[in-house]
């Protein structure tokens, strides 16, 4: 009788092999935890606002984005209340975005990606009114790329500014409701690029 199998599942079966078991699920779980990205974002953060006073956001939720099954990005949403009824686009409070890239990106892609998301929930008639902030916007990634790791944010305060920072530091300042709004839907709006749902788990509650 052949002795090599029975001594193979005597292997398996030894209390070492339960150790290293544990010790990989270990790692696969803090794998998963991370890709979920439940500790890539602080909660609550502080911004300041337009007159430099500092306020709290707290975070509503976070998605990802991805190209076919190539993570590209996490992102997370935040406002300065923790629950509310309505659509976020129609709320005058701040809101936030941040994101996290998770690979490199060219710059050139990430300014027509922009683009041609706001393009295509916006009218022609809109996109004309808004086109000269959406490329004041989009300036800073003309040239260059971004890497695993940078960090993106953008404000939207009540008043329709938008400031922009990359790596915590301001790379754009602009004022413009309209484009503001738009900007906004591609993330948060009916055909967001990410999963809303889950970027907006913390804001909506039930009539």
């Amino acid at each position: 009788m052949n002795q090599r199998p029975v001594q193979l599942i005597r292997q398996f079966l030894s209390p070492n092999f339960f150790v290293w078991l544990r010790v990989l699920l270990f790692v696969q779980l803090g794998m998963i935890l991370h890709a979920n990205g439940t500790t890539l974002f602080p909660n609550p953060i502080t911004i300041s606002t337009m007159a430099e006073e500092r306020i709290f956001l707290h975070k509503t939720g976070e998605s990802g984005r991805k190209a076919f099954i190539f993570p590209l990005y996490r992102i997370a949403h935040y406002t300065d209340v923790f629950l509310d009824k309505g659509d976020i686009l129609d709320y005058q409070g701040p809101k936030a975005v941040r994101m996290i890239f998770q690979r490199k990106i060219g710059g050139q892609r990430i300014q027509q990606e922009i683009k041609k998301a706001i393009r295509k929930r916006v009218s022609p008639e809109n996109w004309k009114v808004i086109r000269d902030s959406a490329t004041t916007f989009c300036r800073p990634y003309t040239i260059g790329e971004v890497n695993k790791g940078d960090l993106f944010s953008v404000v939207w305060f009540a008043d329709g500014w938008l400031v922009s920072q990359f790596n915590g530091k301001e790379i754009s300042r602009l004022r413009d409701p309209k484009f503001a709004r738009a900007l906004w839907s591609i993330w948060v709006g009916e055909q967001s690029l990410v999963n809303a749902d889950d970027l907006l788990n913390g804001w909506t509650i039930d009539d």
